[in-house]
């Protein structure tokens, strides 16, 4: 496998990524990160790269956002030659987490930018996840979904502090309380329209990112081989805090 620091290889395989690209991201284990990953390195491809949310989400490290409302959109196009990427969420009685656009505020955000990376559903910063009728399906426009997942989930313990909404998740695949989760059946959860498909709309162009592969690579291996038997998207394996990525070869 040939490793590279680009993340864009998730989007495209030459590095080139074509103008009008929305890109949701979904899952969880490095969703965020990976978010402003690709918003600078989209950036130095364009001038206006547009980074937000469709649901809850961190502050960034920085501190910097820009704050929506109504009247911001029309000042959007002038804000990106100050902020690229520009991160445009709305304020949260959180400290911790800002508030996401509805999907009548992200289309109108959507016409003032180049490229957009949205982050569509939340997973407390956990690998694995239950989605539920909150959770927004991918609007149909967009060009591409990844699917996040962090590779220190195989093996784990479903009620081990590593899943949200474990007793849905319980329900949902019909598990004991201390059953591990197999790569298989983790491959499963991520591919099925039971599982993660259910917020991917038919036909989507869409790859599957394992996160955390630097830390437990056998683990991430592990996942990759099962992913590998139940979908013929792309996977990639690498890690955010190392900045790295690699394609895995069928």
């Amino acid at each position: 496998m040939n490793r590279t620091q680009s993340f864009c290889q998730l989007i495209s395989t030459n590095g080139a990524v074509p103008s009008g690209t929305i890109i949701g991201i979904i899952g969880g284990g490095g969703k965020s990160a990976l978010l402003r990953k690709l918003g600078a390195e989209l950036a130095q491809q364009f001038d206006r790269v547009l980074l937000t949310a469709i649901t809850r989400s961190g502050l960034p490290p920085s501190g910097i956002y820009i704050p929506f409302d109504v009247r911001i959109v029309e000042r959007l196009p002038a804000l990106y030659a100050q902020h690229n990427p520009l991160f445009l969420m709305k304020d949260s009685p959180d400290p911790i987490k800002l508030a996401g656009l509805t999907l009548l505020e992200l289309e109108s955000a959507i016409k003032t930018a180049q490229v957009v990376v949205v982050e569509c559903d939340g997973a407390r910063q956990l690998p694995l996840k239950a989605h539920n009728e909150i959770d927004p399906v991918i609007p149909s426009y967009f060009t591409q979904a990844i699917v996040v997942v962090g590779a220190e989930i195989v093996d784990g313990n479903v009620t081990g502090g590593l899943v949200h909404r474990s007793e849905r998740f319980r329900q949902i695949w019909n598990l004991d309380q201390d059953e591990h989760l197999s790569a298989e059946l983790i491959a499963t959860v991520l591919t099925s329209p039971k599982g993660y498909g259910c917020k991917i709309p038919d036909g989507m162009p869409l790859c599957y990112f394992i996160n955390k592969a630097d830390t437990v690579p056998a683990r991430a291996q592990k996942l990759a081989l099962a992913l590998q038997n139940q979908t013929t998207h792309p996977i990639f394996l690498g890690s955010l805090t190392a900045n790295w990525l690699e394609k895995v070869q069928l």
